[in-house]
């Protein structure tokens, strides 16, 4: 038997692997842009000093949609359910479940830490083919890209055993089924509110804080100063180059730009996705110049960045003021 759930790779994001796993399921159907540019729009910076994902987009629940029924499965459910891990994962397959859940990459091929370190990562598992024994992966590849890849049934177990033996924020198995009856329309008052608490570096999370206590981040606007101290520390040689931050960066502003065309129009609104392309433009051109200097290990470049974030954080102030101006000026939001 083979068979391959349908995904989207890349999705819109694909910065952090946590939501680009769920993006890569909902991005399959085309209704649910809506629902993406009513959200994902606040950034948050988390300055623990171990934090393994310091910049990302600020999301309550990354495994929520509209376009999703979820399962939590723990451990010990897993281990009480009888049944190995290869049976397991190919019985919820064949129900049209994906798999997201986290596996020690030292035994997953062509993974960014295959065979060299014990590494506990996301995965999403979306298919197998029993006449290979091998699961369909989708995850960062030993490149470093948002790829499909595959891996045998026995490797993807070891992993499995290995990942549980392990200390990680990530113990459970998620399962996710897409909707094919959800709907979510614009929702204006939404983006409206998140955009001003962007701007201001509001903490987004106050608005869920009936389940959990809020956390040590930095949000917004103010995000840009947190990636200017990283770059600063690497100069110094405190700590490597780290071009994840300014790549998630990026990947705000060119959603962004979907969202304005998406949500204003006119003369007001042309004026708005001017602003929005050039610094889109800018981002991406300033993402690439980090990209290289990681590369090329070459943080003589990295005070030419530092100074053009600057300059990006003065724009997007200005962007976002903008936006929300010709928002509010268009009336009443309707959600």
């Amino acid at each position: 038997m083979r068979i391959e759930l349908p995904t989207r790779v890349p999705p819109s994001l694909y910065g952090i692997q946590w939501y680009a796993n769920v993006l890569a399921i909902v991005e399959t159907d085309p209704r649910s842009e809506p629902w993406l540019l009513s959200n994902y729009i606040q950034l948050r910076y988390d300055i623990a000093p171990r934090a393994r994902v310091p910049m990302a987009f600020y999301v309550h629940d990354y495994t929520a949609s509209p376009w999703l029924d979820t399962l939590r499965l723990t451990q010990d459910w897993l281990g009480l359910s009888g049944q190995g891990f290869v049976d397991f994962a190919r019985d919820q397959v064949a129900r049209n479940y994906y798999l997201h859940l986290s596996l020690d990459e030292y035994f997953i091929p062509n993974r960014p830490f295959s065979q060299t370190r014990h590494y506990t990562h996301d995965v999403l598992i979306c298919g197998f083919d029993d006449s290979d024994r091998t699961f369909k992966l989708i995850g960062y590849d030993a490149d470093r890209r948002y790829s499909r890849t595959e891996a045998p049934y026995d490797s993807v177990a070891d992993a499995w055993e290995s990942h549980i033996g392990m200390d990680n924020d990530n113990p459970d198995v998620i399962l996710h089924r897409l909707k094919s009856d959800a709907s979510y329309p614009l929702d204006l008052n939404l983006i409206e509110r998140t955009i001003e608490e962007y701007a201001t570096g509001q903490d987004t999370s106050v608005h869920f804080a009936a389940e959990e206590p809020p956390r040590r981040l930095v949000y917004g606007i103010d995000t840009y100063d947190r990636i200017i101290d990283n770059l600063l520390q690497a100069r110094e040689g405190e700590r490597p180059i780290d071009p994840r931050s300014l790549h998630v960066l990026w990947e705000h502003k060119r959603l962004m730009v979907r969202r304005v065309a998406a949500t204003v129009s006119g003369s007001d609104g042309d004026s708005v996705l001017d602003i929005a392309v050039g610094l889109e433009a800018a981002t991406r051109a300033c993402r690439s110049g980090l990209v290289m200097a990681f590369l090329l290990k070459r943080v003589t470049s990295l005070d030419r960045i530092m100074d053009e974030l600057s300059e990006l954080k003065k724009l997007d102030t200005q962007f976002v003021a903008h936006y929300l101006g010709v928002l509010r000026s268009s009336g009443p939001c309707t959600s």
